[in-house]
C-alpha cells in the first residue's frame, strides 16, 4: 500500500494530547512494536529502536497529529503550532546524525519508493495506535 500524496501532505488532528504520559505510552508502544518487527526479521534485539523512524514518526502522527518531515536519512513529525515531534530523537542513529537529522528535504517522503515503505509500516502502527489508546482508556477508568 502507497501512502498518498494527500496523506503525506496534510497535518493530521491528534487524537492524544502531547503530555508526559502519552509520550511514554507511545515510546512503549514503539519499543514493543520494534522488537516485533526485529523479530520478524530475524534481527536481535540491540535495546534500541535504531532504524525505527518511519514506524515512529507514523506512530506520532496518527497520536498527536501533525505532518510527516524528513530527509534522506530520517523522518519525523511537525505539530500543527510547528513544534518538532520526534519519538526517536534519542536513539543512537538519530543522535549520530545530530542537528542533520532534523533538517528538512520533505520532497524526499514524496518519492514513490518512500511512499511504499511508509505504506507498509501502516497496518502495524494502526495496532498499536489501539494499544495506546485502550491503555490510555484503561488507565483512566
Amino acid at each position: 500500500m502507497r501512502l498518498s500524496l494527500k496523506n503525506l501532505n496534510t497535518t493530521h488532528a491528534g487524537t492524544c494530547p502531547v503530555t508526559p504520559e502519552t509520550l511514554a505510552l507511545a515510546g512503549e508502544a514503539l519499543d514493543k512494536l520494534w522488537r516485533e518487527r526485529l523479530s520478524e526479521w530475524g534481527r536481535e534485539d540491540k535495546g534500541d529502536r535504531e532504524g525505527s523512524c518511519k514506524f515512529a514518526a507514523l506512530l506520532a502522527r496518527a497520536l498527536f497529529g501533525g505532518r510527516l518531515a524528513g530527509n534522506d536519512d530520517h523522518v519525523f513529525v511537525v505539530l500543527a503550532d510547528g513544534a518538532r515531534l520526534d519519538l526517536n530523537e534519542l536513539q543512537p542513529d538519530v543522535a549520530e546524525l545530530g542537528a542533520k537529522a532534523w533538517v528538512r528535504h520533505d520532497f524526499v517522503l514524496e518519492h514513490p519508493d518512500y511512499r511504499d515503505a511508509l505504506g507498509s509500516c501502516v497496518p502495524r502502527v494502526e495496532r498499536w495506535v489501539n494499544w495506546v489508546k485502550a491503555s490510555l482508556l484503561a488507565a483512566a477508568m
